[in-house]
């Protein structure tokens, strides 16, 4: 990271430190913010978001997120937050066919907010429509990973309704990527209302 983008970074992670910053951000920018499911269409949205470091050097982003919502129709979706035609976040919610014992029931995977955009309840709208939409698909229970030390995460899902849950299969896979040196996950959980 040049040092430019390094200070306009520890910038913005200072403005957002600021209650009146949030406050007036957030209530112009949640006026224009629209959370909606992804269509084919999005994929250059996706793509905006993600960034290039999700993809390997030869894919084509476009094409790859084109290929991930297809693949989800039927077991879930990509949901993304604009404001205009910028897109500022994304997640995605989808459940696994009943073979797949490890991973039961509904869960949320890469949930990203720009870094301009957090703390402005953007990713609290972003969960509460993947919450909605997999209870719309008869969801039993929602899961979703964090990593322990990511406290505003953990915030965030436990306002939200989310508990610290445990998955035997899970559990186990956890303790062996804390013993490989890596950083410990949790997963959390929720029961829909109906």
């Amino acid at each position: 990271m040049s040092v430019v983008k390094r200070i306009v970074y520890r910038i913005l992670l200072y403005m957002h430190g600021l209650k009146f910053y949030r406050l007036t951000l957030g209530k112009l920018t949640r006026r224009r913010v629209q959370c909606r499911v992804a269509t084919e269409a999005d994929a250059a949205v996706l793509s905006q978001i993600y960034g290039p470091e999700a993809f390997l050097e030869d894919e084509d982003p476009m094409k790859t997120y084109a290929r991930r919502i297809r693949n989800l129709k039927g077991w879930g979706h990509f949901l993304i937050a604009t404001t205009g035609k910028k897109a500022v976040g994304a997640v995605v919610i989808r459940r696994f066919s009943e073979d797949v014992k490890s991973y039961p029931d509904w869960w949320i995977f890469s949930m990203l907010v720009r870094m301009r955009y957090r703390r402005l309840g953007i990713g609290k709208e972003l969960l509460r429509l993947a919450v909605q939409k997999a209870a719309e698909r008869g969801a039993k229970k929602i899961n979703l990973w964090v990593f322990e030390d990511n406290r505003a995460a953990i915030n965030l899902y436990h306002n939200m309704g989310f508990q610290r849950d445990s998955i035997p299969g899970l559990d186990e896979q956890m303790e062996e990527e804390v013993r490989q040196g890596k950083r410990r996950r949790i997963i959390m959980s929720i029961t829909p209302s109906s």
